[in-house]
């Protein structure tokens, strides 16, 4: 629903002015970062968000759909290969163990 809560799910996810790809791009956007819904562009699958900044304040944007999600953040981590991986598998593999 528009004004609803979304969270960024894509590493260094782009917001742009408008819903092009080739717009100024206003913020760079981390996995985990809470967002606002503000609509969808039907003709080009950009959806309008409105992000709240550290120092008070918002600034409003497009990002593509893909980079959206209404799953609040885990402890999961998306490598960008659309297959998030826990951290507890991670630790479990050995990956995320000291040496």
């Amino acid at each position: 629903a528009v004004g609803g809560t979304l969270w960024i799910r894509t590493k260094d996810t782009k917001l742009v002015s408008e819903a092009s790809a080739k717009s100024e791009v206003l913020r760079i956007l981390q996995p985990g970062d809470e967002v606002k819904w503000l609509g969808r562009d039907r003709s080009t699958g950009f959806h309008r968000i409105e992000v709240k900044l550290k120092g008070g304040g918002t600034c409003k944007g497009h990002v593509l759909q893909p980079n959206l999600t209404p799953t609040a953040p885990s402890s999961q981590i998306d490598y960008g290969d659309g297959k998030p991986t826990s951290t507890e598998s991670l630790a479990s593999d050995g990956a995320a163990t000291r040496t």
